[in-house]
This record gives C-alpha cells, sequence and structure tokens, in this order.
C-alpha cells in the first residue's frame, strides 16, 4: 500500500509532468503527495542575498504548487533540503521520511549521454531502495493535448 508518494520538482513544467501521474496514484491509494525541491548552494558557510532569493522563490513556488494540488483535492505537504545534490537530496529525504514511492519526471535521455551528462532521475531510480516511477515529459499530438506520460520501471530495484 502506497501511503507516501514523494514528487522532486525543480520549478520546470517537465518536473510538473510528474504530478498528474503522483495526482492518480495518490487518489488511488488514499496517500499523500509531498512536494520537494532541493537547494544546492556553492559554498554552505557563505549563502548570498542571490541564494537568499533563490531559496525564497523556491519556498514560494512550492506552496503555490501545493495550494494548486489541494484545490484537486490531493492531500499534500512540501518539503525542502540544502546543502546537497538533488539527488542525495531526495535519496536522503525518501530513506528519513518513510516515503513508499518516488515519483519524477526525466529527460529520457540514453544510457550514454547519462554517463557523460549525469542524471538525477537515473542516479534516484538506480540507488533507491523503494520504487520509483520516471515519468517522460509530455508530448503534445497533433491536436495539441498532451499524451499519456510513460512510467519506467526498470531501474527501480525490486
Amino acid at each position: 500500500m502506497v501511503h507516501k508518494i514523494l514528487v522532486p520538482l525543480d520549478g520546470s513544467e517537465m518536473a510538473e509532468s510528474a504530478l498528474p501521474i503522483a495526482r492518480e496514484m495518490a487518489a488511488t491509494n488514499q496517500a499523500e503527495i509531498v512536494l520537494f525541491h532541493s537547494d544546492y548552494p556553492e559554498e554552505l558557510s557563505t549563502i548570498s542575498e542571490i541564494e537568499q532569493a533563490e531559496r525564497a522563490n523556491a519556498i514560494a513556488y512550492l506552496m503555490a504548487t501545493g495550494s494548486r494540488e489541494l484545490a484537486r483535492g490531493s492531500a499534500v505537504t512540501t518539503a525542502m533540503l540544502d546543502g546537497i545534490t538533488a539527488a542525495d537530496a531526495i535519496l536522503a529525504y525518501s530513506d528519513r521520511n518513510d516515503v513508499d514511492v518516488i515519483v519524477m519526471s526525466t529527460h529520457g535521455r540514453s544510457a550514454a549521454a547519462n554517463a557523460l551528462l549525469g542524471s538525477t532521475a537515473a542516479r534516484v531510480a538506480q540507488e533507491s531502495p523503494i520504487q520509483v516511477m520516471l515519468v517522460y515529459p509530455f508530448q503534445p499530438d497533433a491536436a495539441g493535448a498532451p499524451t499519456v506520460a510513460r512510467a519506467d520501471h526498470r531501474f527501480s530495484p525490486s
């Protein structure tokens, strides 16, 4: 049974493409959605005014996104973790907070491209001890309507 769904967000439409899948899963399981953002300041000892503004923007973004999801009937909380890479933050938060599944978007690059460029989603899927659902960004059809995102479980450990 799924009780808590972690959805990492970075403020992009691509990241938000995971929300409909998470919303459906939450409705089916009466689960909570945790909207998550990580912040990775360059220097942990000195956070500049720009980094403070970025953090304030991230908090505002999570609150606005959370409000939209609440309006759609989802049980939603928000969380942030600072100071480590996005993949490390996602893995640490999910481990410490009884998350049952991570639903996140991915660029959908090949394994070779991920090796060269790195991929937060691929790393989370490979290292997470819990189920990870990778959602590919929505591609509009000829009429401009979004098509259904594909979920990929092949990288998830059993």
